[in-house]
């Protein structure tokens, strides 16, 4: 009867070390899959992450112009895609929303400026410094969707 008690209190702490152990591993994988912290945002500039910029504009676009649209931005996020329109000198690097699956926030770049995003990939994090042009409508496949955008864009740099 005694080894009753001591298979279930050898279970007992084998389940408890287990779950602990478990949530312990969960925190430490969860900690280490974002991004990086963003450095501090310069003085004359307002910081974003694509994210913020994403969700003010999808909550109200009258609210995301007044804040960003004609101002100069600093934008942080994880680059999402990198390309060259079939339009001359329409050049963009489009930047994650998080929790939007389809699109993300789009930098325009002109042909002289374009050679910023040599090196730049996927999946990098990013600073992009440029100016807010508010919301722009684009038409992919047949479905209409709206991204905020920057413009005149001054610099992009890995973090």
């Amino acid at each position: 009867m005694n080894n009753k008690w001591i298979w279930i209190g050898v279970m007992a702490v084998i389940l408890i070390g287990g779950t602990l152990g478990g949530v312990l591993l969960l925190t430490a994988v969860c900690e280490n899959t974002g991004s990086p912290p963003v450095p501090d945002c310069p003085s004359g500039l307002i910081c974003p992450t694509s994210g913020e910029l994403c969700d003010v504009y999808a909550e109200n676009e009258i609210t995301g112009d007044a804040t960003y649209k004609g101002n100069n931005l600093r934008v942080s996020g994880r680059v999402k895609e990198v390309k060259r329109s079939a339009i001359p000198g329409n050049t963009y690097l489009e930047l994650a929303c998080p929790g939007v699956l389809n699109f993300g926030m789009r930098c325009y770049f002109t042909t002289a400026n374009e050679d910023m995003l040599i090196g730049i990939e996927k999946g990098e994090d990013v600073l992009v410094t440029g100016v807010g042009s508010g919301y722009q409508t684009l038409i992919d496949s047949g479905f209409t969707y709206q991204v905020p955008t920057v413009d005149q864009i001054t610099s992009v740099e890995e973090y």
